[in-house]
């Protein structure tokens, strides 16, 4: 048990070490450096309702060449929006802030915004002599966003830990409760223009810190592999639907416990609905459901989670997770296992 334990270790710190290692960075400059000789193009999407755009919002193209540009030592791409108003006494501003328009100033503008994924919002208001006020939430897509994310390979792997707590029955033993650790590992890539990906999350409870009726502590094991697939709203780009396809697998390491199962292995089908808020932060939720035999009465699974995600400056990611995870499984015509493990979790991507 120690050797397992001192092995998923190692993988961790070797993935921290190969992810801020000089190596890593001299592979980052090479990909920045081959990646300028390509073309890259960001598109203007804009509301079809009319009132959701602002009429007198007029831009020269709708879409825009990326440039990279020197930023915080790296380079970094950035797309320059262009346009004008075609009314005079509009004032106009951007993401609350930043004024570009007077009411008897130039009517043309051109906005700066860095390009951060393959979907980026600018929130433009325009406002009248009168105080009218118009808002729109301007789209900018990037199809070829995830050729140059300024960020470490390891950017997809999300290293969480957490607290849960775990609900155990089993036929021929009874009831065992516990409150424990919780390790989990998560590689889903960063979004880029093909929509089907692979993706793959391993959850493991770890140190015991109370438990009835035993004072032991049996280690709950859950990975899964799926294919994903994005599908994109119609309604509104910052929603985004994903289909999994996959198989997960499940073993509980005893630890000289009175009770326990061993490898599970299952087809597993989910749905993941996804919403970003702005630039590289999202919220979302996901269902998963698994069939652990033909009988699915006695012998399913089911798992549910919510993430909130917020980009950090040092292009890393936060995440905040809740999740849940239970299964019924019928070993054999007497013994019936049981299992719920509700958790909540914090995560940093490498």
């Amino acid at each position: 048990m120690n050797c397992f334990r001192a092995t998923i270790l190692s993988i961790v710190i070797f993935s921290l070490q190969s992810a801020f290692s000089q190596e890593s960075t001299k592979e980052n400059e090479v990909g920045i450096k081959k990646s300028m000789t390509k073309v890259w193009t960001a598109y203007i999407l804009r509301q079809k309702k009319t009132g959701q755009i602002i009429q007198v919002l007029e831009f020269k193209s709708l879409q825009f060449p990326i440039a990279l540009i020197p930023k915080d030592g790296g380079l970094v791409p950035m797309v320059e929006i262009k346009g004008t108003l075609r009314e005079q006494g509009w004032k106009l501003e951007v993401d609350h802030e930043t004024m570009i328009l007077d009411f008897e100033g130039s009517r043309e503008f051109a906005i700066p915004l860095y390009i951060t994924g393959r979907l980026n919002i600018l929130k433009m208001k325009a406002i009248s002599q009168k105080n009218e006020i118009i808002e729109e939430n301007l789209f900018i897509f990037a199809p070829q966003s995830e050729e140059f994310v300024k960020a470490s390979p390891w950017n997809a792997v999300m290293v969480s830990l957490g607290i849960a707590g775990l609900g155990y029955y089993q036929s021929d033993y009874g009831v065992y409760k516990a409150l424990v650790s919780l390790l989990s590992l998560r590689y889903a890539p960063l979004e880029g223009e093909n929509p089907l990906f692979w993706a793959a999350q391993v959850d493991m409870t770890m140190q015991t810190f109370t438990s009835t009726p035993v004072k032991r502590g049996p280690q709950l094991i859950e990975g899964s592999l799926s294919a994903t697939y994005r599908l994109e709203s119609s309604y509104d780009p910052r929603l985004s639907e994903q289909i999994l396809v996959g198989g997960k697998y499940l073993t509980m390491i005893s630890n000289d416990s009175p009770f326990g199962f061993s490898n599970l292995m299952s087809p597993e089908l989910g749905w993941r609905l996804r919403w970003k808020e702005d630039n590289a932060n999202y919220f979302g939720g996901e269902i998963k459901f698994t069939a652990l035999g033909s009988d699915l009465v006695k012998n399913r699974g089911l798992g549910a989670g919510w993430t909130w995600n917020r980009a950090l400056k040092n292009n890393h990611n936060f995440e905040l997770g809740i999740n849940y995870s239970g299964f019924i499984y019928q070993a054999n015509k007497n013994i019936e296992v049981r299992s719920d493990l509700l958790s909540i979790k914090l995560g940093y991507s490498l």
